[in-house]
């Protein structure tokens, strides 16, 4: 029975991950991660228990399973961290990764969360909450950087006095980026 249980985990991990890594390669160039969410946080992905994520699907229920289900788990949730992770741009850095369980978490918070209510217009909430703030929350993250490195390119710093001196100095250009 053990056995049974560990290889439907596998292959329903296995998948799964191929359904990701299809839409993550037909994603336009720099939209993988956008593709990803749209696709997971899907109504078709909700409705479509059967062959969606095993993690949302299973839930809570993995903690009770036998130790090689729980591994198979872990490898395919430390799959998926990866895989997200890969499509940051700063990629490899510690911060990618864990933005990447973040998502991840959200991910499948959210799916767990709107097959769990019995609320049509809840559960479309949840999920469509839960992809903008990741969506939005990566563009918002790139705005805030491109506003600090235009800020520390002109001003040559990002304290205070920095930009005092800048607005100050007869280079227009940094003049204006800290404007």
């Amino acid at each position: 029975r053990e056995a049974m249980l560990a290889e439907a985990a596998r292959r329903a991990c296995a998948e799964s991950a191929a359904a990701v890594a299809e839409v993550v390669a037909s994603a336009p160039s720099g939209q993988a991660l956008a593709s990803m969410l749209g696709a997971y946080l899907s109504r078709e992905h909700l409705e479509r228990v059967d062959v969606g994520c095993p993690l949302a699907a299973l839930g809570s229920e993995t903690s009770r399973q036998v130790p090689e289900v729980r591994r198979v788990a872990t490898r395919h949730i430390k799959e998926m961290i990866d895989l997200i992770a890969r499509q940051s741009p700063d990629w490899g850095q510690p911060k990618a990764h864990e933005r990447a369980m973040v998502t991840i978490a959200t991910m499948v918070g959210a799916l767990m969360l709107s097959r769990a209510v019995d609320e049509p217009g809840l559960s479309d909430s949840l999920r469509e909450a839960a992809l903008k703030y990741l969506v939005l929350g990566g563009a918002a993250t790139a705005t805030f950087l491109m506003g600090a490195s235009l800020l520390y390119g002109g001003a040559g710093s990002l304290a205070l006095p920095g930009f005092v001196a800048a607005l100050d100095s007869p280079d227009t250009m940094a003049r204006a980026a800290v404007v």
